[in-house]
């Protein structure tokens, strides 16, 4: 699912873009993309929120696009979202996330936090082309495809870390927000997801971890 991604992304990129991987250990490059991919290799066992935040240092545009394996992109998909970054006040872009049927179904257009503080993915199951996509209002992007303006992140210390992987996008989306930071969510912005990698997290790390995102959100949650 990495190579089909990476076939994707360097088949449509955009022009004066760099393209980051970082992995723990487990990539051998062998169709020899060194040239035009930068490969991050971290020690075995790395967590997922540590290459994240690793890639995101290393990361040297003004704008940073989070891609997950087993996405796959078409020509211009980044266009809507570097028109809205144009907002100086605008931190995040939700690309909308569908399904690889003919129906391109949304599966993801952001996410936002629950009123017990849990984690909700947005616009599940409606048309890609859907009216009600206008009401949603997600905090920020989910960490499949995600587009960043970098010094954003930087005003809240990088990539959150401390709350795992399943936390870490809407622990991010909740702390630009705090600093006054907008969100928008590009529909023309399409992504494909083909396979979705899972996040192999213990039930005591994910119950850590969701406590963890709780304790430093709890007022913006209940509010």
């Amino acid at each position: 699912s990495l190579e089909d991604t990476l076939v994707s992304v360097l088949t449509h990129r955009p022009e004066r873009c760099e393209v980051l991987v970082p992995h723990a250990g487990s990539y051998g490059d062998p169709y020899e993309l060194h040239d035009e991919v930068r490969f991050l290799e971290l020690p075995a066992g790395t967590a997922g929120t540590m290459l994240v935040a690793k890639a995101l240092k290393m990361a040297r545009g003004s704008f940073v696009h989070l891609l997950s394996p087993g996405c796959e992109v078409a020509e211009g998909w980044c266009d809507q979202a570097m028109e809205y970054f144009q907002d100086d006040a605008l931190a995040t872009v939700c690309p909308l996330i569908v399904d690889d049927t003919r129906a391109r179904t949304v599966v993801c257009a952001g996410v936002n936090a629950g009123l017990r503080g849990g984690r909700l993915e947005l616009g599940r199951g409606l048309a890609s082309d859907s009216n009600k996509l206008a009401r949603l209002q997600p905090a920020g992007p989910t960490a499949i495809a995600a587009y960043y303006r970098r010094a954003a992140l930087a005003h809240i210390g990088g990539w959150p870390t401390a709350v795992g992987s399943e936390f870490a996008d809407l622990d991010a989306a909740m702390s630009l927000a705090r600093l006054g930071y907008k969100n928008a969510l590009a529909r023309d912005s399409q992504v494909v997801l083909r396979s979705r990698v899972k996040v192999r997290e213990s039930a005591f790390a994910r119950s850590r971890n969701a406590e963890r995102f709780f304790l430093r959100h709890r007022f913006s949650v209940l509010s």
